[in-house]
């Protein structure tokens, strides 16, 4: 049996998040920057292996800011390479070691 992406082995949905593809970094700061400017939360983060075979960054953000972050790349003039929507990666234990 198949499982939906935004399902975890348990059944509990798992949040999905958006990445923000671009070819150069440049142009994710300058979305990042326009973000900020806005008012839409986003962060810059490395481009996750699921969403793209080369490394690179993205803008990683909610997916329901994802149109508010499409009309502002629009605006800025921000080439786009697509959104990549993954389950959440975050791991809250990450780096804790006690």
């Amino acid at each position: 049996m198949q499982q939906d992406a935004a399902e975890s082995v348990e059944g509990a949905n798992v949040p999905e998040d958006c990445y923000i593809l671009f070819s150069s970094h440049t142009d994710g700061w300058r979305l990042y920057e326009a973000a900020r400017d806005a008012g839409v939360k986003a962060r810059i983060s490395p481009t996750p292996r699921a969403a793209r075979a080369s490394c690179g960054v993205s803008l990683l953000a909610s997916c329901d800011d994802e149109a508010a972050l499409l009309r502002l790349a629009e605006e800025a003039g921000v080439p786009l390479e697509g959104v990549a929507r993954l389950p959440r990666q975050r791991n809250a234990r990450r780096d804790t070691f006690c």
